[in-house]
């Protein structure tokens, strides 16, 4: 998700500095939604499934322990 954003930013430094074209843009733009795809899809529990994305619990990084059943991760 990170590499993606950031790649996305990268992606956009051309076209705010030298005026570059529209594609440049857009981009950016699918570079950065298949990284938040990428996260809705596959940051979930292993033993419950529980989507931390989709039911809008914040995690800033990967837990110990899910949030939702209590399980153990890593």
């Amino acid at each position: 998700m990170w590499i993606c954003y950031v790649t996305g930013v990268i992606l956009l430094i051309p076209p705010l500095l030298a005026g570059a074209g529209k594609g440049w843009i857009a981009a950016a733009v699918l570079v950065m939604a298949a990284g938040y795809f990428q996260t809705v899809f596959f940051l979930n529990c292993p033993r419950c499934g529980y989507n931390w994305v989709r039911h809008r619990m914040y995690v800033s990084r990967l837990p110990h322990r899910c949030p939702h059943c209590g399980e153990f991760i890593w």
